[in-house]
């Protein structure tokens, strides 16, 4: 019997089943300020951008995604305002006129 260790071979970078490291096969992925941007003024375009580049420019993908989150998360504040706004600005005009309805009836 021979005597020597058997080693396994070792994996290819192609195989699926060798580790992958955030910047595997794309050597200039960062963060980018203008995807952020993009993300954040149009939401939607901002999430296609992540899930269509979150596995070659991971990075750069979060930084879309980030940018979609921080527009959808401001787009939802601000429709609540703007609804509670709607709501408050003719009541408080409506309790104006009759305070001053009031007051003209009193003299």
């Amino acid at each position: 019997m021979d005597s020597t260790p058997v080693t396994p071979a070792p994996i290819p970078p192609s195989s699926p089943q060798a580790p992958l490291s955030p910047s595997y096969g794309a050597p200039d992925d960062s963060p980018s300020f203008v995807m952020a941007l993009l993300g954040f003024c149009i939401p939607l375009v901002g999430l296609i951008l992540y899930l269509v580049q979150r596995d070659k420019t991971p990075l750069r993908a979060r930084s879309a995604g980030r940018g979609a989150a921080w527009g959808f998360g401001l787009s939802i504040v601000a429709t609540i305002l703007f609804v509670m706004l709607a709501i408050l600005v003719p009541v408080f005009s409506r309790a104006r006129s009759n305070a001053e309805k009031q007051r003209t009836s009193v003299q």
